[in-house]
């Protein structure tokens, strides 16, 4: 199984936080590849410039890739279909 982490569970597993329930934990665990969008690190990026996070976005995309997390690149494609929609 492989799992795409959205922005809250990225930063809720990379700060060990108890908002990650224990169910996700395990299915986060079992997985054989677990990924994080580069849209979330473009996310906190925002935020970090907002003073809403005091993390970096280098820093923690950084460490997900240092706990064995996969980043997930935005396609071009991606993009422009929502625009075209």
């Amino acid at each position: 199984m492989r799992i795409l982490l959205d922005t809250h569970c990225l930063i809720r597993l990379l700060d060990d936080s108890a908002l990650l329930t224990p169910t996700a934990r395990r299915r986060i665990r079992q997985a054989q590849t677990v990924y994080f969008s580069t849209a979330s690190t473009w996310q906190l990026g925002l935020k970090w410039r907002m003073d809403k996070i005091n993390v970096q976005p280098r820093v923690i995309a950084a460490t997900a890739l240092s706990m064995g997390l996969h980043e997930l690149p935005i396609k071009l494609e991606a993009v422009l279909i929502p625009s075209e929609l």
